[in-house]
């Protein structure tokens, strides 16, 4: 009974596992840097330059549909409405979604080298494999299918049935 109670939420469904945490720090790692730099900016002016030439901000717009799945992990509660339930619902797809334009900035980021440099080539090339291993991992887990599929109950549908 305690294994069943630890993997469930105060509503009685699945909790959020730490490796959908990972997978979304993963694939939101731009977002998350730049929210690093803008809140270190006032500490040390210096850290804005992070974000010149070499920032790439269309791999910024390319993780925004992990967002999406991050505004649903915290809205995950009885009250919340039908977009955010349909955004969980569709966990496995955004995550996909961002997994797949992640790989595709990593082919286009490859073949448009004009040589290979040691290292960012290397983290490229890794986190896309990371990325392709997410993407198989969120697929092929009964885990993740259930967790998905599984949003507390609001408190006017339990109420309806209580009255029937």
């Amino acid at each position: 009974m305690r294994d069943i109670l630890s993997v469930l939420n105060r509503y009685g469904v699945l909790k959020v596992p730490w490796s959908l945490w990972a997978i979304v720090a993963l694939q939101a790692r731009h977002w998350i840097l730049l929210v690093l730099v803008v809140l270190s900016a006032r500490r040390s002016p210096d850290t804005v330059r992070l974000l010149g030439d070499d920032f790439s901000w269309f791999q910024l717009g390319l993780e925004t549909p992990i967002l999406f799945l991050v505004l649903a992990i915290m809205q995950r509660h009885p009250e919340a409405g039908r977009f955010i339930r349909a955004l969980w619902r569709r966990g496995r797809e955004i995550v996909s979604i961002a997994a797949l334009l992640n790989l595709g900035w990593v082919v286009w980021f490859l073949a448009s080298s004009y040589y290979w440099r040691p290292w960012p080539e290397r983290v490229v090339l890794l986190l896309g494999l990371v990325d392709l291993l997410i993407l198989v991992s969120v697929w092929r887990s009964e885990h993740y299918r259930q967790l998905f599929s599984e949003f507390p109950e609001s408190s006017s549908s339990s109420k309806q049935e209580a009255l029937k």
